[in-house]
């Protein structure tokens, strides 16, 4: 069987934009041949993160120039991974220079209308205060969002494989297991206020409090809304104990807290 290409002799133009590019990728949408691209280009002194999609003839259906998704703060790196979101869209990772010793990593979602969803200068999937600088790696997490992983050197500890879950929304709680899913109502977190409900036999002997990835208590918690907005982005535990006698304690439950 021959092959035959079906767009342009010379091929379709992802970008009326004629400046250097260090790097670009394509993505399947799971749609009807179309594609989103992904790439950097040298607009404004550092390589800026652009994307692009293109319909089964190879006409471009966003902006003509490429939806701006985020800057990497200098021309060294230009280094990014990028996966579908499932929908049409897709999410890209990058590292953001800070100095020679900070790197921070970050993330944007393009929905399938080329809207950016989440800040305007990316989500901070890491904001540690060493170097987040080599290229991250991105994969779908088949629910909308992505994992991010990455190689992480941090001064005076050296270097190790760090991970985050991303997803729309300004917090993302997890339960479990589909059962507890159904019938419990967990923490959540909704514009940096983390609300925990407690069950109407409760009384007000209750304790509560959010613990870090290494078990240490970060905050007291009470019933009801607490102001998270202060804590890193990150996951973090959510330990209950009633203080009632006969009452049982409740399972640890974790909470990702984005930015």
């Amino acid at each position: 069987m021959a092959g035959n290409w079906r767009w342009r002799p010379a091929g379709v133009p992802v970008s009326d934009v004629l400046t250097a590019g260090t790097w670009g990728t394509g993505l399947p949408t799971g749609d009807a041949r179309q594609s989103v691209w992904v790439w950097t280009e040298l607009r404004a002194g550092s390589d800026d993160l652009f994307a692009q999609k293109l319909d089964s003839t190879g006409a471009r259906s966003w902006d003509s120039t490429g939806v701006w998704l985020g800057t990497s703060g200098t021309t060294e790196a230009g280094i990014f991974s990028a996966t579908g979101d499932g929908r049409g869209g897709a999410i890209a990772a990058w590292s953001l220079y800070r100095n020679s010793r900070n790197w921070d990593l970050y993330a944007q979602h393009v929905n399938s209308a080329g809207h950016r969803c989440w800040s305007d200068t990316g989500l901070a999937v890491c904001r540690d205060t060493d170097e987040q600088k080599w290229v991250p790696t991105a994969v779908t997490d088949g629910d909308g969002g992505a994992i991010i992983a990455w190689l992480d050197y941090r001064w005076g500890s050296g270097s190790g494989i760090y991970a985050q879950r991303v997803a729309d929304g300004a917090g993302v709680t997890e339960a479990p297991n589909a059962e507890a899913r159904a019938t419990h109502t967990g923490p959540t977190v909704v514009r940096g206020v983390l609300d925990l409900e407690v069950g109407s036999g409760q009384n007000t002997a209750y304790r509560a409090e959010l613990a870090d990835v290494s078990g240490r208590r970060v905050l007291d918690l009470h019933p009801g809304a607490n102001d998270v907005r202060a804590l890193a982005p990150g996951v973090y535990f959510v330990r209950e104990e009633p203080q009632a006698s006969g009452r049982t304690p409740q399972p640890v439950r974790k909470v990702v807290l984005t930015e």
